[in-house]
């Protein structure tokens, strides 16, 4: 029995691990990929300047083009997919906590998907760094020193 869901997130994708009880290591179970992060690659960003145009006075006025409120929706929906994940993998294993690491850019989003698993008895703890690129072990053993994550023991599998 899995007693701890540990989500390391940040804009482009999210990685779930699961751990039994502090016994054993980390087990990646899921990933998701955020797919309006790969879509900056398209048309929409094919510019990194806003338009620009002139004043009848001469001076320059700039238009916003609206591309940080299409990024924010992104984000807003990648969250929801996260929290999403996060509550079935809850259910689904029956855990008790679930860890999230978090880039500073996506606290919000996930922190406002996942307000409502503390109302289904689940404990929740955040963790604002961008960990992503950590291996399941290097990342339980940074999660055992935030106090996190129960100390490991690696005689048990």
């Amino acid at each position: 029995m899995s007693t701890y869901c540990v989500a390391v997130v940040d804009g482009a994708r999210a990685r779930f691990f699961t751990l039994a009880g502090g016994r054993g290591g980390l087990a990646e179970v899921s990933d998701l990929v955020n797919p309006a992060h790969q879509a900056k690659d398209a048309d929409l960003y094919s510019t990194t300047k806003t338009g620009q145009r002139f004043r009848s006075d001469g001076h320059p006025n700039s238009n916003d083009d609206h591309r940080t409120a299409h990024d924010a929706e992104g984000e807003r929906r990648f969250g929801k997919q996260i929290g999403e994940r996060a509550a079935e993998l809850a259910k689904a294993e029956d855990l008790r906590k679930v860890v999230v690491v978090v880039s500073p850019k996506m606290k919000a989003p996930i922190e406002e998907a996942l307000a409502g698993l503390p109302k289904l008895g689940y404990g929740l703890e955040f963790l604002t760094k961008d960990l992503t690129k950590l291996d399941a072990q290097d990342l339980q053993a940074h999660l055992i020193k935030e106090g996190l994550l129960p100390a490991y023991d690696p005689r048990v599998s």
